[in-house]
């Protein structure tokens, strides 16, 4: 079972963003992990809808955009790293959301329009719990 976990969102410094070789300022979320509080960048854009779930013992970064058709996951462990996943065309959408990753490749876009955020967070997470074990 997935649970919500508040996040606080922010832009990278500019000295952060030099030092990593981007040309544009990163996203970075902020939250509480038992004791400690960490600070991850994301590859989240700027008009993206971005939330944060704990589950398996993880973070889950779970990032959706209806407007230009793509959803992605980064799960965190004791704040480093450890799996990603994103999808950006119907077929990639419709392996990752349908149930039982079987739905019509054409339709992709439609799965992510027609799930709300949290079912959406629930199918990503499950598929790269699945593929990233």
């Amino acid at each position: 079972m997935i649970r919500s976990i508040t996040i606080r969102l922010s832009r990278e410094s500019t000295e952060s963003m030099l030092a990593a070789g981007r040309y544009n300022r990163a996203r970075t979320a902020s939250f509480r992990d038992g004791n400690a509080r960490r600070c991850i960048t994301l590859g989240a854009g700027t008009y993206d809808t971005v939330d944060a779930y704990r589950a398996h013992g993880a973070v889950y970064i779970v990032t959706i955009n209806r407007a230009l058709g793509y959803c992605g996951v980064e799960r965190f462990t004791d704040g480093e790293a450890s799996g990603d996943c994103f999808a950006q065309v119907d077929h990639e959408i419709a392996s990752v959301l349908a149930p039982d990753g079987d739905g019509d490749t054409a339709d992709g876009v439609d799965y992510l329009a027609e799930l709300d955020d949290r079912e959406v967070a629930a199918r990503l997470i499950a598929y790269l719990d699945e593929v990233c074990s």
